[in-house]
């Protein structure tokens, strides 16, 4: 018969039967946001840890509004994909749950689409113009005289010029002022 030698005192635990794996459960915060219903509704809510949670959002306007958490990737928060459905809710699911998690539901901060409206701006020599619709833009010189008159087609266009100051005047009457450094 073997025996077990010790050369120091101590403690030894003995662990008989299967083990019993702990629950841990973590939470998901869902915010009140204008305009957004979600399923299931704003509060706090448990997830089994490793667990993924599922939610659906309605979303009052056309496009659905961005949905992030409070986990980071790539040093940003990470951002949910949702899933439109048949009635127009928009489905997500947060995987792998290891930490408690806060949404946050709002407008896309990093939307790479054109802006409705007007915008004039200056970088180097040009002069950048974007319009929604086609336009006529007359440049002046401080001084009052028309230095260029542009036919604008719709979305962005880049006009050359010489260092200086200028007031561009649309024909929708919008006036802006650039400098051409």
């Amino acid at each position: 018969m073997n025996a077990i030698r010790l050369s120091t005192d101590g403690i030894v635990y003995v662990c008989v039967g299967d083990a019993q794996p702990v629950d841990i459960n973590r939470t998901v915060t869902i915010p009140s946001v204008s305009g957004v219903k979600t399923d299931p509704g704003v509060g706090i809510w448990d997830v089994k840890s490793r667990g993924s949670f599922k939610f659906k959002a309605t979303f009052s306007g056309s496009k659905p509004l961005a949905v992030r958490t409070n986990r980071t990737v790539k040093g940003a928060p990470e951002m949910l994909t949702g899933t439109k459905n048949a009635n127009g809710e928009y489905e997500y699911i947060i995987p792998n749950v290891q930490q408690d998690i806060t949404l946050s539901i709002g407008p896309d901060h990093v939307a790479n689409e054109l802006l409705a409206g007007t915008a004039v701006w200056s970088h180097g020599e040009m002069i950048y113009i974007r319009v929604d619709r086609a336009d006529i833009a007359s440049i002046y010189s401080v001084a009052g005289q028309l230095v260029r008159k542009v036919d604008l087609p719709e979305g962005d266009t880049s006009i050359p010029m010489s260092r200086g100051a200028y007031v561009i005047t649309l024909k929708d009457g919008s006036v802006h002022k650039v400098i051409v450094k």
